[in-house]
C-alpha cells in the first residue's frame, strides 16, 4: 500500500512538474512570438 501511495504521490508530482513546464514553455513561445511581430528593427531586449 506504501509503494502505491508512494508511486502515486511520485506519479502527480511529475505530473505538476510537467504543467509547470508546459505553462513555462508556452509562455516563452509567446513572448517569441510577440518579439518576432513587433519586429527586428524595433529590437529592444529591455
Amino acid at each position: 500500500v506504501v509503494k502505491e501511495r508512494n508511486s502515486l504521490y511520485i506519479r502527480v508530482l511529475t505530473y505538476e512538474d510537467f504543467l509547470t513546464y508546459a505553462k513555462a514553455t508556452i509562455q516563452f513561445v509567446k513572448n517569441v512570438k510577440g518579439k518576432l511581430e513587433v519586429g527586428t528593427t524595433a529590437d529592444n531586449s529591455g
